[in-house]
């Protein structure tokens, strides 16, 4: 036996988490909770005259707040979901290394765990790789020894599991919720001769009985009894929450955010039902009767697999925003505790399981979308600290973005006693103009946010007045990728903006001309060799139909728009330097929107803008969202050039057609500028900021090895090492995919960053756009209608 301790916060003030004495966790006393996971009101010395003597704080200083910490497990050490409080009121954790499986207790409300190796892999052959757990003691697991399934139950009082007799035909189990003591919810499938309505249509998906008739997989959802003999109830047509998998052969039915209600008479538990007007909570009882007790549950999209009720029938579930709680009979969805702070309040962050201790204290199985490894984390209301750290730090950006969100979960992991307020500017409703106004006149005067990401604003104005603290003594610029940073750093090493993330415009085809694309005129020259694009969109049949490689247009473009945006990804810096218009760019830049949209016949397009797209991503590499650019190169088979945003090295690997092995090669974006790049999350921190420590300390989270290994659809890390984990977390996919170029080597070529133009500069520019696509004016009109329309705009900006 061992005692497992976790890491606890030394008070307010502490800087790390500090490891208490193995020896001393299992007595020792846990912070305290609210009932039912209810958020506690802040006390003060009106309600609790120990609230202003026992913390030093005046009388009121609001106390309380909810605390989030890891799990200390062994290291290697996978939990089959989140632990199991028990009718004794301690909890229980089971877990596997690849070899063994663990059984951990707690009586201390999970601050420590004693762990005990059990012999149940060695008695079943195989690590299981599904376990459920009652709160009487009893478990049951099941293995796939040999390709067939073999089910265990270890009764309560026993520790030694026994194998069950399965119900003929029960071939898989992708889900088990204990109920009661005798009672078992269980989805899968089984193996029938008959096809059922979602099967394959000729050879049996599951492959052909003794006498080579066809047999096929149909998915069961049922309640039986423990032991697996007794079906008590058929689930698998009228249950409302049940979903498919789209990876499985054939529809399996399984229950959404399933909860056992303890407070039932009999068994009875909750499942959430997704729905066009949203998510209900409904309970089904005995009888198979569904019903509704909560018609539209906020924020419940990734509770699936989240979800936990109490002794008394209350219903808990994980969403971004936080724990949600619904009392049993009630009509409000509490969130009892924000996410903000929290590592479950992360993009990409997937609940594996989440459970409730009698104390009020939540336990959620977190798993990352990018590296799919899993970590347990407890939730706990600690009455000793203060309800928010008087030491707040404001962060602002235009946009709400998840990189931030991620550096604030970090930084309130390394320093506890710096609160944050984040301010996401549009997200309040304002207009960008409004925004951005109202944030110059704060900087001027001398006041305004802590830290600032300038993503969608003109970081160089904010340099050249003076508003930017150098914080290059808070981020090591070595570890980060030198081309990408460099040419935001000052020629004496100073550091006032800086991207967390950068994006790459990509050019892609397989028919071998791609690595020839090394100007604007070059690809318009490859688009007008290929047939036109006809105006078709996603209604239309042929919009469909793969395209022989002789046949295909040369590359989707749908608008005026689309054809100026994506000239920009490599021609923004060449049009404006920042002190002049270069109109020999702006020429280069219309000719190209101008020869293709008359090529294409563009004018006759519908006007109403479209956008089709796809995501991907295979088993442990990061998601991929491709867009008309990709959607009509790789899924229709119809343009024979791509074209789209690298977000992550996965990237290089879903770009291949899903029509022909052929290999994909691809280049950054051609254009004016050489090696251009998307840079992202532009950091910087206020000269007038009295918090420039702290903003320190947001920053060196910011790009830190855990904040930058994060994928979250937003770009590549800056770091150098979290760059390359990322590459070969993506590897397998690049190559499956078929892309054979040297990634590192690409990223090293990446040399321009490219940002956003001006407002109005992007809105002289796009009204030519618009003129030369609608026939109404020459491409010289139309440079220099540009010209005069920015020239007076310009010369103010001087």
């Amino acid at each position: 036996m061992k005692f497992v301790q976790m890491a606890r916060r030394v008070g307010a003030a502490a800087l790390a988490a500090a490891l208490l004495a193995t020896a001393v966790g299992c007595g020792s006393k846990t912070a305290g909770s609210t009932p039912q996971g209810a958020a506690a009101p802040a006390k003060t010395a009106e309600d609790d005259p120990s609230a202003a003597t026992s913390t030093g704080n005046t009388a009121t200083s609001p106390m309380g707040r909810w605390v989030e910490e890891k799990v200390a497990l062994d290291e290697n050490i996978t939990p089959y979901g989140a632990p199991q409080p028990m009718d004794d009121g301690s909890l229980v954790l089971y877990g596997e290394d690849g070899k063994t499986i663990y059984r951990y207790i707690s009586q201390d409300d999970g601050a420590s765990w004693l762990q005990t190796p059990t012999n149940w892999a060695d008695l079943a052959g195989d690590i299981p790789p599904l376990m459920a757990t009652a709160p009487d003691g009893a478990v049951l697991f099941n293995t796939y020894e040999q390709g067939g399934m073999r089910t265990y139950l270890k009764e309560a009082g026993s520790d030694t599991p026994t194998e069950l007799t399965l119900p003929e035909g029960l071939d898989s189990i992708n889900q088990m919720t204990i109920l009661d003591p005798d009672t078992v919810l269980i989805s899968g499938s089984t193996k029938s001769s008959e096809r059922p309505a979602n099967g394959m249509e000729a050879e049996g998906d599951a492959g052909t009985d003794a006498e080579g008739n066809p047999v096929y997989y149909s998915p069961v959802c049922a309640v039986y009894d423990l032991h697996l003999q007794n079906k008590r109830l058929d689930l698998t047509n009228p249950l409302g929450g049940s979903v498919s998998f789209y990876n499985s052969p054939v529809s399996i039915d399984f229950v959404s955010g399933p909860a056992a209600d303890r407070s039932a008479a009999g068994w009875q538990f909750y499942q959430i039902t997704y729905t066009e007007s949203g998510a209900a909570l409904q309970t089904v009882d005995e009888t198979g009767t569904a019903q509704t007790v909560f018609e539209n549950l906020p924020s419940a999209r990734d509770a699936a697999f989240g979800a936990a009720a109490d002794k008394d029938g209350s219903y808990y579930y994980f969403s971004p925003d936080g724990i949600y709680r619904v009392a049993k009979g009630g009509s409000l969805a509490e969130l009892v505790f924000e996410a903000t702070t929290f590592q479950m309040g992360v993009s990409g962050v997937l609940c594996r399981g989440l459970s409730h201790s009698e104390n009020g204290s939540f336990f959620a199985l977190l798993a990352n979308m990018g590296t799919n490894e899993a970590t347990l984390y407890r939730y706990y209301y600690d009455e000793t600290l203060p309800a928010a750290p008087a030491d707040g730090l404001v962060v602002w950006s235009l946009e709400d973005n998840q990189t931030v969100r991620a550096a604030i979960v970090q930084l309130a992991a390394e320093h506890p006693e710096i609160g944050v307020e984040y301010q996401a500017a549009l997200a309040s409703g304002v207009t960008k103009t409004d925004a951005i106004s109202t944030l110059n006149a704060e900087l001027l005067a001398g006041s305004g946010p802590d830290v600032l990401i300038l993503d969608g604003l003109d970081y160089k104005a904010y340099q050249q007045k003076g508003l930017l603290a150098d914080y290059s003594a808070s981020v090591d610029t070595a570890a980060l990728l030198p081309n990408i940073v460099a040419p935001f750093l000052g020629s004496d090493g100073s550091v006032t903006v800086l991207p967390a993330r950068f994006s790459v415009p990509m050019v892609y085809s397989d028919n071998g001309e791609t690595a020839q694309l090394n100007s604007l005129a070059a690809l318009q020259a490859a688009i007008l060799a290929c047939p036109p694009r006809p105006a078709m969109d996603s209604e239309d049949h042929a919009y469909y139909e793969n395209r022989a490689p002789g046949q295909r247009y040369g590359m989707s473009f749908l608008t005026a728009a689309d054809l100026l945006d994506f000239t920009l990804q490599s021609a923004a810096p060449a049009i404006w330097d920042g002190s002049s218009l270069n109109t020999d760019a702006v020429r280069e830049v219309l000719g190209f929107v101008q020869g293709v949209a008359n090529y294409y016949g563009m004018k006759d397009y519908k006007k109403e803008p479209q956008i089709n797209g796809v995501s991907g991503g295979g088993e442990g590499s990061d998601a991929v969202t491709q867009w008309d650019g990709g959607y009509e190169y790789g899924l229709t088979g119809g343009a024979a050039y791509g074209r789209g945003v690298l977000q992550t090295p996965a990237f290089l690997g879903d770009i291949r057609r899903t029509q022909g092995d052929a290999g994909t090669v691809a280049v950054v974006q051609p254009g004016p500028t050489a090696g251009a790049y998307l840079p992202g999350t532009l950091a910087a921190v206020n000269a007038s900021s009295q918090k420039q420590e702290q903003a320190g300390a947001f920053l060196s989270a910011l790009f830190s090895e855990t904040v930058q290994e994060l994928y979250q659809e937003d770009g590549c890390p800056v770091r150098q090492t979290a760059l390359a984990a990322s590459i070969a977390r993506n590897q397998s996919a690049i190559t499956k995919g078929g892309y054979t170029g040297d990634v590192q080597a690409l990223f090293a070529t990446l040399q321009t960053p490219v940002l956003p133009l001006d407002e109005e500069i992007h809105a002289a520019l796009l009204q030519a756009a618009n003129a030369l696509v609608d026939g109404t004016k020459t491409l010289d009109d139309a440079v220099t209608e540009v010209q005069n329309a920015l020239t007076l705009y310009l010369s103010e900006k001087q």
